[in-house]
Formats: C-alpha cells, sequence, structure tokens
C-alpha cells in the first residue's frame, strides 16, 4: 500500500432502484461484507427488492428521477449523497447505469477521497428515445470520467463509444460481457420435450425499445396466415409508466386481447423460462440483457435481434439466432424451424447453458467487479 493511513471500510452502491442493485449486485454486497465493509444501497425504493434484500446492506431512498431536467429532485439527491459521503467517508463510490453517476459525481466534486466506479449496464434510454439530451449528458460524462477510477462495460460497443467519443481513458477499462446469471437459482431443466404448441416467451419491462412492438407483431402475422394455432406467446414484464418509451394502457389492451398472455410481475420468473420452448428477445439496445442469460441458464434458445448488448449473448445457429429488428418474416422462419425440429430446441439450449450461462455467471461477473476494487486498494 502507498498509503498506510487506515481507511473508513464502507461502499457506497448507488443505482435507479433498490431492486436493480440487490439482484445483479448479492454476490458483490456479500464479498464486501466478508470483507469487513459497510454497505449502503442508494435508488428509489421498489415494491420488489425485498426478494433479494438479505440484510446486508443499509438501503437509503434516492428519487431518481428518468428526466435529466428534473433539477430540484436531482438536487435533492446529490445533497443527500453529499451528506452521507461526508459522514460515512466511503472508500468507494459504485454507481450503476448514466443518472445515477452524474448524481453521484456532482456530490464527489467536494470530497476527492472515495474511489469512483461508474457501471455502464446499458444506454438505451439515453441514445435511442432521448436524442435530444444526449449533446448534454456526453458533456457531462466527458467531465465524470476524468473523476472515475474505473469504467465497467458489458460490451464492446459501449467500450468504444466512451473512449472513442467521451476520452475514456483505455486504463480504465473493465469489461464482462453481461451481469452475470445466478446458475444455481436458474438451474437446467430436465429432459426437455415440446409439449404441443410451440410456446414463445419474451420478458422485459412494458417499453418499445424492448422489442415488444416485433413481439406482438410476430403473433399478429402468426394469426393472418393461420398459424397462431400452433402457438402460445407470453410476456412477463412491469409497465414502466415513468419511461418515455412506455407502452399505454391501450397497447397493453391490444396485446391481451389479441391473445397473447400478459404477467405483470412474478417472484418465480424461472418458472416461466422452464414452462417455455423459446425466448424472443428483440431489444434495440442492451448492456447485457439479463432475460437472455437466465433463459440460456434453464436451457432455453433465444431468437434475438442483431443489436449492441444482444448480439453478444448469441451464438448464430449454436444457442438461437440473430435476426434483425422489424424483419417479421425471418423470425417466423425461425420459430417454425425450432417448431419442426423440436430436437434442435434441446440442442441449442444445451449449448446456451453451457456457452453462454455458464461462461457468463453471476459469480464470473462479481470477481470481474472486483478487480477495481482491489486493484484501487492496491494503488491507494
Amino acid at each position: 500500500m502507498k498509503n498506510s493511513k487506515k481507511k473508513n471500510k464502507v461502499a457506497f452502491l448507488v443505482g435507479t432502484q433498490w431492486f436493480g442493485v440487490l439482484g445483479p449486485c448479492k454476490f458483490l454486497i456479500n464479498e464486501l461484507v466478508e470483507r469487513g465493509y459497510k454497505v449502503y444501497v442508494f435508488g428509489r425504493k421498489d415494491e420488489h427488492y425485498q426478494q433479494f434484500n438479505l440484510g446486508q446492506a443499509t438501503m437509503v431512498k434516492l428519487k431518481v428521477k428518468r428526466n435529466y431536467f428534473s433539477f430540484f429532485s436531482d438536487f435533492m439527491d446529490m445533497v443527500k449523497l453529499y451528506s452521507f459521503i461526508r459522514s460515512k467517508s466511503p472508500e468507494f463510490v459504485h454507481s450503476f447505469n448514466p443518472k445515477p453517476s452524474l448524481l453521484c459525481y456532482f456530490p464527489l466534486l467536494f470530497a476527492r477521497a472515495p474511489k469512483f466506479f461508474i457501471g455502464v449496464t446499458g444506454l438505451g434510454n439515453t441514445f435511442i428515445k432521448a436524442k435530444r439530451l444526449e449533446g448534454f449528458i456526453r458533456v457531462v460524462f466527458r467531465i465524470a470520467l476524468r473523476r472515475a477510477s474505473f469504467v465497467f462495460f458489458q460490451n464492446d460497443d459501449d467500450v468504444n463509444l466512451f473512449v472513442n467519443e467521451l476520452g475514456l481513458e483505455r486504463k480504465k477499462v473493465l469489461k464482462f460481457t453481461s451481469p452475470g446469471v445466478d446458475i444455481q437459482r436458474f438451474k437446467m431443466r430436465d429432459g426437455y420435450k415440446m409439449s404441443g404448441k410451440l410456446k414463445v416467451l419474451l420478458v422485459a419491462r412494458l417499453l418499445w425499445q424492448k422489442g415488444v412492438g416485433d413481439f406482438v407483431n410476430v403473433y399478429k402475422k402468426l394469426k393472418e396466415v393461420g398459424l397462431d394455432r400452433y402457438y402460445i406467446f407470453t410476456l412477463v414484464g412491469e409497465q414502466d409508466n415513468e419511461h418515455p418509451d412506455k407502452l399505454l394502457d391501450d397497447d397493453v389492451r391490444e396485446i391481451e386481447e389479441i391473445g397473447i398472455e400478459w404477467v405483470p410481475w412474478t417472484d418465480l420468473i424461472e418458472k416461466y423460462y422452464a414452462d417455455n420452448d423459446v425466448l424472443l428477445f428483440m431489444s434495440k439496445r442492451e448492456g447485457g440483457p439479463r432475460a437472455i442469460l437466465e433463459a440460456s441458464s434453464t436451457g432455453m434458445p433465444t431468437i434475438g435481434s442483431n443489436c449492441i448488448g444482444v448480439r453478444e449473448l448469441i451464438f448464430d445457429g449454436e444457442t438461437g439466432y440473430r435476426v434483425e429488428t422489424g424483419a417479421i418474416d425471418d423470425i417466423i422462419e425461425k420459430l417454425e424451424y425450432y417448431r419442426a425440429n423440436p430436437s434442435l430446441i434441446a440442442d441449442h439450449g444445451r449449448a446456451a447453458r453451457k456457452m453462454i450461462a455458464e461462461e457468463f455467471s453471476l459469480d464470473n461477473a462479481t470477481k470481474a467487479q472486483l478487480q477495481m476494487y482491489d486493484r484501487s486498494a492496491f494503488n491507494a
């Protein structure tokens, strides 16, 4: 160690909502606690966080509005973060997603000691639907990146964007493809056998950018050509009424009326992976989509978009198929091929478990993230 001064063993994890931090970081939190750290999780309180709350972290409420022009709310969040930084003197401040990272940056201007980590878990809202904010966010992010000790990515496209367009130094880059999946929770299904109809699943928030439009349009086309009787489509995901890309109530109503089953929320999502045949995931941009990881872990192949973050988790022709967004006929062709060859579903599913889930497990993702903490502690 370069500095023998004893540090306060405190770590802050700052995200959009508690659930979004506790789930992907449960192994990380456990490791930090075992190392003697007091862990604080900051974000919006949500109704689902309890399933991952093991009582190891202190939960702190922030507002974290999606709107980048919610000045008063953002200011109050920054004041609260600054107050905690001053009183708890954390050794590490680890943020996830663009907005929480910016909320952390400004308080850290007045507290130089903590090591600052930025986790880039996805840029969909910023770079798909919030184009008018993109320039502003780029400028502020460019400044915030100078303060960061490390920036952790889930795909190469985001790395290249930050390095080539935002001036991020390569020495600060760490990457692990995906947020990781708990392969003990999402167990490989035994003795897969297709039972009659082909069951197609989408697990995603009800946002157009998540591929809901393609999912619905595929089912509509199947109905038009009289093939819907061979299929069951299920959409698992809650509405996100604060998001600018949300589905409206009329959209959700139409989904149910045409014959797609909608499940707003479940604490047992692994059951839906086990009970369905194929994941259809046509998102327009991701960091590392958890749905593909979870499906792969249970032995389910994925038909997914050839888009940033999605294509990295599909080995075309081995664990599923990559298809261009909006290519409804191509998607149906792949579904029909699976329906005619159910043994291929089992083959692709086994490959997905080995090549994706086991390779990109939550345990491996946690080890990768811990490199930031270990390197920062060594260089302190």
